[in-house]
């Protein structure tokens, strides 16, 4: 009886060390997972972080290039209507040159009609 006793209980013993075995095995792979979907999130997250910062930096620079566009045509715009205001006051003193000179050769016809009637 002792004999096999001991038998039974070595089995037992070698059973349980087996089990105890593959229970830190699974474990270990099951912490290796947990850290390998860990990393894969961390990776995520810096990629998607890096993506954030990459589409950040091309908003700025759009920005920053509608703004000069769109100084540029102010500016433009501007030089638009301040040539415009000078072809303007030019032709405004043009026209009022050919009034006073129609009005003198309106007068001096007057005048030379008049001498040739008095004639």
């Amino acid at each position: 009886a002792e004999p096999k006793l001991g038998r039974a209980r070595q089995a037992a013993d070698a059973e349980f060390e087996e089990a105890q075995r593959r229970a830190r095995e699974e474990m270990d792979a099951a912490i290796a997972a947990a850290r390998a979907d860990a990393a894969d999130a961390a990776e995520k997250r810096r990629e998607a972080e890096e993506e954030r910062r990459a589409a950040s930096v091309a908003a700025a620079v759009a920005r920053k290039r509608a703004a000069r566009i769109a100084a540029g045509a102010e500016a433009e715009s501007e030089e638009i209507r301040r040539k415009r205001a000078e072809t303007e006051l030019r032709a405004a003193k043009a026209a009022q040159v050919l009034f006073e000179k129609r009005v003198v050769a309106d007068s001096a016809a007057t005048r030379a009609k008049e001498a040739e009637n008095a004639a």
